[in-house]
């Protein structure tokens, strides 16, 4: 905290305490100490989300191949039912 003070030649000089400047650094450090572990904690609960995100896509991926794989099989095999009815006939 400052307080003002007159010099002898009428100019008004603003002072600063040294123990107040040290308080408002302490509280100063503290806010930055929360801060930072406001921001892991945030940074842990992204991590989770994207694990949890790679997972899903994971599974995703796994069931559209699945159901690619599926569709292919199924596609071929009536090529080939087709096949057989013209050789019959």
């Amino acid at each position: 905290m400052s307080h003002i003070e007159t010099l002898r030649s009428g100019v008004q000089v603003a002072k600063r305490d040294v123990v107040d400047d040290l308080k408002e650094v302490i509280k100063r450090y503290e806010f930055y100490q929360d801060e930072i572990r406001r921001c892991y904690h945030d940074m842990e609960e992204y991590e989770a989300k994207i694990d949890l995100l790679e997972t899903q896509k994971a599974n995703l991926i796994e069931a559209l191949s699945n159901k690619t794989w599926q569709d292919m099989r199924q596609t071929a095999f009536y090529r080939r039912q087709a096949r057989k009815w013209r050789a019959k006939g």
